[in-house]
């Protein structure tokens, strides 16, 4: 539930009283984009993710191949 007066950032309704999860009822903008806007204007603009299933599995498949990687140095570190 949005407290304060947070106006869209599409066509400037006032979305106090309103869901964050929900759209604005004059323009249909998601309301979580006006919330992002507001804490983070810089972070706003940044392009959104065309498919972020994909990338959180490749982040999860780099950080386990590091995290491999590491244990091997470790355990050839050892081994000498």
């Amino acid at each position: 539930m949005i407290r304060v007066s947070a106006y869209c950032r599409g066509c400037g309704y006032n979305l106090r009283g309103l869901t964050a999860g929900g759209r604005c009822p004059e323009c249909g903008a998601e309301i979580w984009q006006t919330i992002l806007h507001l804490v983070d204007p810089a972070g706003s603009r940044l392009p959104k993710l065309v498919n972020p299933n994909r990338v959180g599995n490749s982040l999860l498949w780099l950080m386990c191949c590091l995290l491999l990687s590491s244990l091997l140095l470790v355990v050839f570190a050892l081994d000498d």
